[in-house]
Order: structure tokens, then C-alpha cells, then sequence
């Protein structure tokens, strides 16, 4: 995953070798926490796995009811809430 944002209004742009020192800190973790919601175990499992080894922490629902109620019990818990658009129940924009 790759998150690029627009520079600064009157920024002069990256230091020389901003990117590869950027790139090189993901080697430490990314101290933040996620929660993900999709209703295919097999898609949760996989996320997870491949945020978890970015150093994230990541929580998994399969389904949407069950993550907005853990959500509303500590909501300042979690930095990031990824859900799946298509669930059963609830849609991921409904959930959000």
C-alpha cells in the first residue's frame, strides 16, 4: 500500500533521499492500528497478515455489526478502519 499526498503549498519538495530513508523506516514498523472488516475470512486473514508485516496492528471482523460494536466500545483504539464495501448486513459505506 502506498499513500502519496500533494506537497505543501510553497514546499520545495522532498530532501534528496527522503524516499529511500522513508522506505527504510517501514523496517522499524508502523506504529498504528487498524481495523479491518471483510466478510471473506480468507480476504481478512490475507490483509492482515500482509499489514501485520508492515508493523501494524491489525483486528479482523467478519462481520460489520459485530466491528461497529467494538468500534463504539473504544473507538480511540484504532488509527485506521478499512471495510469491505459489499457485506452482508451492512455495506462497508453504510458502516462508515
Amino acid at each position: 500500500m502506498r499513500i502519496l499526498l500533494p506537497p505543501l503549498a510553497g514546499s520545495a519538495g522532498p530532501a534528496a533521499g527522503a524516499e529511500e530513508d522513508a522506505v527504510r523506516g517501514w523496517a522499524h514498523g508502523f506504529p498504528a492500528s487498524v481495523l479491518l472488516v471483510d466478510d471473506e475470512p480468507a480476504v481478512g486473514e490475507f490483509t492482515q497478515g500482509l499489514m501485520e508485516s508492515w508493523g501494524l496492528t491489525v483486528t479482523v471482523f467478519n462481520a460489520s455489526a459485530e466491528a461497529c460494536r467494538q468500534f463504539a466500545e473504544d473507538p480511540d483504539r484504532f488509527d485506521l478502519v478499512i471495510p469491505d464495501q459489499t457485506m452482508p448486513g451492512m455495506t462497508g459505506l453504510e458502516m462508515a
